[in-house]
């Protein structure tokens, strides 16, 4: 990971213009950095307000794969239908998408925040678009695995917390916003 700045940051998450609650994981993001360094995905994870850890990933990374999931939120299992905790996002995505994602993502990892959007499928018909924010964690310079923290804006309204009534996919987020922070 190239030398990071807090400022950089700070100013880059401020560019991506995020919603409300993309906007309070920045701040707490930005809150922990410490001797010029992002968190760890475990001390922002202890740290961060508990309304938004629902909506919280953290991945880890290599350079050519795998992207696997050491935490999701519940939020996940409700939108994916399944537990993303210990899977390998590369096998389960569309394998159009894989290199791209895995271009996307170690861009994140090495130290660039990026927003995106994303479509959820609703059981009763129509969608709802969600934001997602994605913030590179704290690795050792010289660790071949990289970490990176995904939140989502969507929050479970009405119907949406029973299982099924809501639907996404793992393709690639759209209209993607990545800012270098180094």
């Amino acid at each position: 990971m190239s030398m990071l700045t807090m400022s950089g940051a700070a100013r880059a998450i401020e560019r991506l213009n995020p919603s409300e609650a993309n906007r309070a994981v920045g701040e707490s993001w930005l809150s922990l950095w410490s001797g010029g360094k992002p968190p760890t995905g475990e001390r922002f994870i202890k740290s961060c307000h508990s309304s938004l850890v629902p909506a919280l990933a953290v991945f880890e990374i290599h350079e050519r794969g795998p992207i696997k999931c050491v935490l999701a939120g519940a939020f996940y299992q409700l939108a994916l239908g399944f537990n993303l905790t210990g899977q390998d996002i590369l096998l389960i995505a569309p394998a159009a998408d894989r290199e791209i994602r895995l271009e996307r993502m170690w861009s994140v990892a090495n130290g660039a925040v990026m927003s995106a959007n994303r479509n959820f499928a609703l059981l009763g018909g129509g969608s709802v678009s969600v934001e997602e924010i994605y913030l590179p964690l704290f690795a050792r310079p010289d660790a071949a695995a990289r970490f990176y923290l995904h939140h989502s804006n969507w929050r479970p309204v009405g119907h949406e917390w029973m299982a099924g009534t809501v639907k996404t996919n793992l393709n690639l987020a759209q209209n993607p916003s990545a800012i270098s922070i180094n």
